[in-house]
């Protein structure tokens, strides 16, 4: 893994983390958003709005092809100029 990626990977588990109100170890990569971590629309925008505060920017539209934390990663790393 890339520093990047695990920049990444460090910074999506942190924000997740503070937002739902776990501990970092509490979250796992193959964790699903609605099923694992039962966060709902609102939650999950609000979500995305804290990783907007850190340029990274995901439409909701595309959250709809994100079912995990590991997916998550993995599309924010997709994106141009990331890597």
């Amino acid at each position: 893994m890339s520093d990047t990626e695990q920049q990444i990977k460090d910074l999506v588990i942190e924000k997740l983390a503070e937002h739902i109100g776990v501990e970092k170890e509490d979250i796992n990569l193959d964790d699903s958003f609605v099923d694992d971590l039962h966060l709902n629309t609102i939650e999950i925008t609000d979500f995305l709005q804290k990783l907007s505060e850190h340029e990274i920017v995901i439409d909701e539209s595309e959250f709809e092809n994100i079912d995990t934390v590991q997916d998550l990663i993995e599309y924010i790393l997709s994106q141009p100029g990331v890597i």
